[in-house]
C-alpha cells in the first residue's frame, strides 16, 4: 500500500529573480507568504481549492514594486483565473508576468 500527499497548489519560479509571494483567501480572509528562490518549487499546504485564491509577487533586487492580486482559483464561474500578474516600477513602467496552469 502507498499513500501519497501532494501540495494543493505549487509554484514554481521560472524568472531569473528571486521573489516573495502571497497567497490570500478571501472566503477565510487569510493570507500566507513565502520566499521562493529563482528555479524553485514551494508546495503549499495549506489552500483550499474550494475558495477564491489570489497571488500577489514581490520580485527581490528588481527595481519592480510589489504587483497586484491576480486570481488564481476560483470555484465561482463569476471569477476566471487570470493568466498573468502585472509589475511597476518607480516610473508605473508595466512588467507583465505570465502565469502558466498545468
Amino acid at each position: 500500500m502507498c499513500i501519497r500527499l501532494s501540495a494543493p497548489i505549487e509554484l514554481q519560479n521560472l524568472l531569473p529573480y528571486d521573489f516573495k509571494y502571497r497567497i490570500y483567501d478571501k472566503n477565510t480572509r487569510k493570507d500566507w507568504t513565502n520566499f521562493l528562490r529563482k528555479g524553485g518549487v514551494s508546495p503549499v499546504h495549506v489552500v483550499n481549492l474550494s475558495h477564491l485564491l489570489l497571488l500577489s509577487v514581490d520580485l527581490q533586487d528588481t527595481p519592480f514594486k510589489t504587483g497586484e492580486f491576480a486570481i488564481v482559483n476560483s470555484p465561482n464561474r463569476d471569477y476566471s483565473r487570470e493568466q498573468s500578474i502585472v509589475v511597476k516600477d518607480a516610473h508605473e513602467m508595466s512588467l507583465r508576468l505570465k502565469l502558466h496552469y498545468l
